[in-house]
């Protein structure tokens, strides 16, 4: 409105000092409203941003990390160090799949109450418990003393203290997460308070679907909440950046988005289309260097369509 009265001025900034030059030519391909350009250039005009790499990839089968790390097209990429290196799913199920903690996640009514910015009471138990765990796996023994809710005074405390988190630790492998719950509270950690019990009645299904699942999940979902994994959502990345960022093309069971429909361009989907047009452009601008998008089990289209954007040469099957 005040760009149509003329009382401010619209300065449209095409210079992108974040990405590689060649995934800022995909990003000029993938929307023709938008164009930008190498921001960093020496006095002669040469550009200093770097080559990167921009290329599609698909095979026949499902997403596999494990088959991406031991690829020619991981070289180079060091998927644990997760400030610089991410892969970006739709859901945060399919990274729960991945991760393996589906089944935690799904028996939340909501994935915002064990994801979101908020967790419910129950999630943030079970992130305590995990931090607590994480920092004494990590000997960062001090940061451990520091997060439990008990009283230490003598060294034997502290022996005793690593004793009983050494036993906790050893249990994951085998227990659930509810035998971790009662050891923690046993060893007065982190106490099934008042709170907790008015939790449990409130929300009884979701607890007693919770308790009985293997522990392992509650450090795989500690991880992912924390970022301390290679896996995070297309949502979930905006305004941040990473050397390396591989974006797998799956729908999950959200209607919103379709990729086929948008490398095919599929008459009557168009509010589909432009959602996920939006989506798979932020992706894309994420890459600091290199841009991998994996498709699975691409349709003949697509892998044309592929080739128009990404060029000829940077479309390869794994």
């Amino acid at each position: 409105m005040y760009i149509d009265l003329k009382d401010v001025t619209e300065i449209k900034k095409a210079d992108n000092y974040r990405c590689s030059v060649k995934v800022i030519d995909l990003l000029n391909r993938l929307r023709s409203d938008i164009k930008q350009e190498p921001a960093m250039k020496r006095e002669d005009g040469t550009i200093v941003n770097k080559a990167g790499s921009a290329i599609f990839l698909y095979s026949d089968s499902d997403f596999n990390l494990e088959d991406f790390q031991t690829s020619k097209y991981s070289q180079g990429w060091d998927l644990e160090n997760f400030q610089e290196t991410k892969v970006l799913f739709l859901t945060h199920r399919l990274s729960a799949v991945r991760l393996g903690f589906a089944e935690l996640l799904a028996a939340f009514s909501s994935s915002e109450r064990i994801i979101g910015n908020k967790p419910d009471f129950l999630a943030k138990h079970l992130l305590k418990m995990g931090n607590i765990l994480y920092h004494y796996s990590n000997k960062c023994f001090s940061v451990v003393l520091e997060l439990l809710q008990k009283k230490i005074m003598t060294n034997a405390d502290k022996q005793s203290i690593s004793k009983a988190l050494s036993d906790i630790e050893s249990s994951i492998e085998t227990g659930t997460i509810g035998d971790i719950i009662d050891c923690f509270d046993k060893e007065k950690f982190l106490k099934k308070d008042d709170s907790f019990e008015a939790y449990v009645e409130k929300y009884g299904e979701i607890y007693n679907k919770v308790k009985i699942l293997p522990a392992t999940q509650l450090m795989s979902y500690f991880s992912y909440y924390n970022n301390y994994s290679p896996y995070s959502t297309q949502h979930g990345i905006k305004g941040a950046e990473f050397e390396n960022v591989l974006v797998v093309m799956d729908n999950g069971r959200w209607n919103n988005y379709n990729f086929k429909y948008y490398f095919e361009q599929t008459p009557g989907k168009e509010s589909v289309i432009r959602r996920t047009e939006r989506i798979f452009y932020v992706c894309c601008s994420r890459a600091k260097n290199n841009l991998i998008v994996y498709y699975p089990n691409p349709t003949t289209s697509v892998i044309e369509k592929a080739k128009e954007l990404f060029g000829e040469e940077n479309v390869k099957k794994m």
